[in-house]
């Protein structure tokens, strides 16, 4: 596998297949966001049709660089979020939520090392929050303290920016819209917060400081029985238990 794409002879080597998915997937993006911003509902739901099918596509393609291989394991986080969404939360095990850690942590490890070696980000080749980078376990201090409640702060910022461009999508009457690529983000975006891991009692006083003190973010998270038990589980994980 390579990240160059001119062999030592000068001929322009094929396309990465994956790369050519994630250029589509930013216009589709793109498109979506031009869309939303002009209320096209029709086209808004079009374009996420479409998202939907190219990131099916992502799968069925093997990658022949080394961002191209980046953009799959993003694909596969992203996938196993939304598995992992699907298991009811009486049934996550302490095993279960270890080895969840453990992928988590295995993938970022290796997508990390992918992007650094092609010298460019996933989200740089598809679009701003594809790779959910606030999720990224490993941070970037060598203190765990400190690497803890940089992630909590990472995962704070990301919530505050994504409900901040959702909020831009009221139309004349004040009602949200509900759908696309703003409402997604938000979306994920509280998911991501409700579920972060806290190791430290530092992180969890920062976590439960900004939901109590967040406008409505505490009766919303309350009137979702599934988040409000992720959340609880999230706070107390205990050190170590990895």
């Amino acid at each position: 596998m390579s990240n160059d794409p001119v062999p030592a002879g000068g001929e322009a080597m094929p396309i990465d297949p994956v790369l050519a998915i994630a250029r589509k997937l930013a216009r589709a993006d793109a498109f979506s966001r031009l869309a939303e911003q002009n209320k096209a509902r029709e086209r808004v739901d079009h374009q996420e049709d479409r998202r939907a099918n190219l990131r099916d596509q992502l799968a069925l393609v093997e990658a022949t660089t080394l961002a191209g291989a980046a953009v799959q394991v993003a694909e596969l986080l992203n996938l196993f979020d939304t598995f992992r969404d699907c298991i009811p939360y009486g049934d996550i095990t302490s095993q279960v939520e270890r080895d969840a850690r453990a992928i988590v942590r295995l993938a970022f490890s290796a997508m990390t090392a992918l992007e650094s070696a092609a010298g460019v980000k996933v989200d740089a080749l598809v679009y701003d929050g594809y790779a959910a980078y606030q999720r990224n376990p490993w941070g970037g201090s060598t203190s765990a303290s400190s690497n803890e409640n940089g992630s909590i702060e990472t995962v704070i910022g990301h919530f505050i920016a994504a409900e901040r461009g959702w909020q831009q999508t009221k139309d004349e009457a004040g009602d949200l819209v509900t759908s696309g690529p703003e409402a997604a983000r938000y979306d994920h975006a509280l998911r991501a917060l409700a579920c972060f891991p806290c190791h430290t009692p530092a992180a969890a006083r920062r976590k439960v400081e900004f939901i109590g003190t967040h406008p409505g973010l505490f009766e919303t998270l309350r009137s979702n029985a599934d988040l409000q038990a992720r959340l609880l589980g999230s706070l107390v994980t205990v050190p170590g238990a990895e």
